[in-house]
């Protein structure tokens, strides 16, 4: 299994090819011929054979960047197929630099325990949570939270 990447340089295309080369490996089927735009349908096969309508993205943030969270669109997307996994999103994703799903509201272990550390002088220390929070990757799975 590839070495789980955080930031990558992935495209659409990229996450597509990608997708299509490996369904076997990522336990998905995807359904030819519903190719629309960005969107496609796939089969969910690790768990019950699941239907999905997933949008392609360079990035789960990217649900923000295109407005995909605006209620009024009512674009049927139950799924996000991304090559970055960076947002907390309420739909599952798939990212292709981990090769594995995160639940609706899921994301990566950066932040760590959020209980405030303090030294001797009763001031608080910088933990994993500090450090995470003021990354651009920590902020947007923060603001997608």
């Amino acid at each position: 299994m590839p070495k789980e990447r955080r930031y990558t340089q992935y495209t659409q295309r990229d996450v597509f090819l990608q997708m299509n080369s490996y369904q076997k490996f990522l336990k998905i089927q995807v359904i030819e011929g519903t190719l629309v735009g960005a969107s496609i349908s796939l089969l969910r096969l690790d768990k019950e054979k699941k239907r999905l309508r997933a949008v392609i993205l360079a990035r789960s943030s990217d649900w923000y960047h295109y407005s995909l969270n605006v209620p009024e669109w009512k674009h049927g997307l139950t799924a996000v197929v991304c090559g970055t996994h960076d947002s907390c999103l309420i739909v599952p994703v798939l990212a292709l630099d981990s090769m594995k799903w995160y639940e609706t509201g899921k994301m990566r272990d950066i932040f760590g325990p959020m209980q405030p550390q303090y030294d001797a002088n009763d001031k608080p220390m910088p933990d994993s949570f500090d450090h995470a929070r003021k990354s651009v990757y920590g902020h947007n799975m923060l603001i997608g939270a």
